[in-house]
């Protein structure tokens, strides 16, 4: 139940581009990189299919054997020889997508990768999508921050949107996981699978209801990474409390801690809890925003802090985590107030098992957007090389399901309450969802 994190998109990305007409210059990204012949494309997507068909643990959740093949076989058809790498992973994202699987991940080899991001000229800025529309979220130009784009070079958003998604796997094909990973990587997914460019014209329309059009130059990757260092970091595990409101305020953004980590956050899960037993705090607000999983070991703990009755986390035993397939008993000092959890797209893998949990034993108010993960996933993923294209497979082996009952396969774990980050929230930088969340509190203290 590993995390998806944005350095292993970096290095094993799913790469395509899309051509479009335009007047905009294009950079062509396909000159120095490898092409070969049809034999061995058809040899390496034939090996793609019967390790899926061989491994994974349940490759027909969400489409039929018959129609999966039908896919492959249309597919197959299109390789011809000369094709480029770029052309070739068009073919194997827009096929791997139909397992419905948010695990698996294909993509060129790193030095592959590097000839592309290096001579690529990416878009300076970064989106986050709300209902269903791009709006600006990083910008170099601060008064763009919170406008919604309509066209990009002449491309609409809606189809930017379509054709990005169409490339990316999610378990069920989740469009709140997708958009999570778009908001996560939009500079580089949109120049591999939309297209690079020297400039961008951006239409789109401000807070004020103003439609505008501006030019930008595109940037660099290596631009992109040294602006990436520049922005102070966000420590992963953060507590803060309020005694004026009664409220404690605990960040979970991640469950990322295997092996001697999981004793890191174990400690710090402690200190914060007696932080909250010692203040008497009548609140916990929990935040999972783009906790994309990881250790099951450290959800437990988690939770044993929160449920008041034994309960069995996964769903039977499974190898490397027996204790979770049994009885577990919560711990003798628990939270008994009122508890918040707030959700997005990014809940994902490990964090979708907790969210099923605390869903399936009624603990709690789930606030924000549906989760991209849920009460099963498939892991234990192994990583194979394609024999003669040197594209890299990450391949989930096995399934993991939680204890629950009346959940559906595929389906994000949903909100009790509805509520997502505003185009306001991107320019002022506040969080109205957690601002609900203390009106809530406000209101019930009346």
């Amino acid at each position: 139940m590993h995390k998806r994190i944005l350095i292993f998109f970096i290095l094993i990305i799913n790469l395509f581009l899309l051509g479009i007409d335009s007047e905009t210059n294009t950079k062509d990204l396909s000159e120095n990189i490898s092409t070969y012949s049809a034999i061995n494309l058809k040899s390496d997507f034939q090996q793609c299919y019967d390790l899926i068909k061989r491994y994974h643990p349940d490759p027909f959740a969400y489409i039929s054997e018959e129609s999966l093949d039908k896919i492959f076989y249309e597919l197959k058809n299109e390789i011809r020889d000369d094709m480029n790498s770029l052309e070739f992973n068009k073919l194997l994202t827009s096929f791997i997508s139909n397992v419905g699987d948010g695990h698996i991940f294909i993509g060129m080899s790193e030095s592959e990768l590097q000839k592309i991001l290096f001579e690529s000229s990416l878009i300076p800025l970064n989106v986050k999508i709300i209902s269903d529309e791009m709006y600006i979220s990083d910008s170099f130009n601060p008064d763009l921050l919170g406008c919604k784009i309509t066209s990009i070079n002449n491309l609409k958003s809606a189809l930017i949107l379509q054709n990005i998604m169409k490339h990316l796997t999610a378990d069920g094909n989740n469009k709140w996981s997708k958009y999570s990973l778009i908001g996560n990587n939009f500079p580089l997914f949109y120049t591999l699978y939309v297209g690079s460019f020297d400039k961008y014209s951006i239409d789109y329309i401000d807070l004020e209801k103003n439609a505008f059009s501006i030019e930008l130059n595109g940037i660099s990757y290596t631009e992109i990474e040294e602006y990436g260092r520049s922005i102070p970091q966000v420590a992963p595990l953060n507590y803060m409390d309020y005694p004026e409101d009664n409220t404690a305020y605990l960040k979970i953004g991640s469950f990322n801690y295997y092996g001697s980590a999981t004793s890191i956050f174990k400690e710090y899960v402690d200190e914060c809890f007696q932080k909250v037993f010692e203040g008497d705090y009548k609140n916990l607000i929990i935040d999972l925003r783009g906790n994309g999983g990881g250790d099951p070991y450290a959800s437990t703990h988690l939770l044993s802090y929160l449920i008041n009755e034994e309960y069995q986390y996964f769903a039977k035993i499974y190898p490397g985590y027996y204790t979770l397939g049994k009885t577990i008993s919560p711990y003798k000092e628990i939270f008994k107030g009122n508890l918040y959890f707030i959700i997005d797209g990014g809940c994902f893998s490990t964090t979708g098992h907790f969210l099923s949990l605390i869903k399936y034993h009624q603990i709690g108010t789930l606030i924000g957007s549906p989760s991209g993960g849920t009460y099963f996933c498939n892991d234990n993923s192994k990583d194979y090389i394609l024999s003669n294209t040197d594209f890299r497979f990450h391949l989930p082996t096995s399934s993991f399901y939680t204890a629950v009952e009346g959940f559906e396969k595929g389906i994000g774990i949903q909100p009790d309450i509805f509520i997502q980050t505003t185009p306001e929230d991107l320019k002022t930088k506040e969080d109205s969802v957690l601002k609900f969340i203390f009106n809530i509190i406000s209101e019930s203290d009346k």
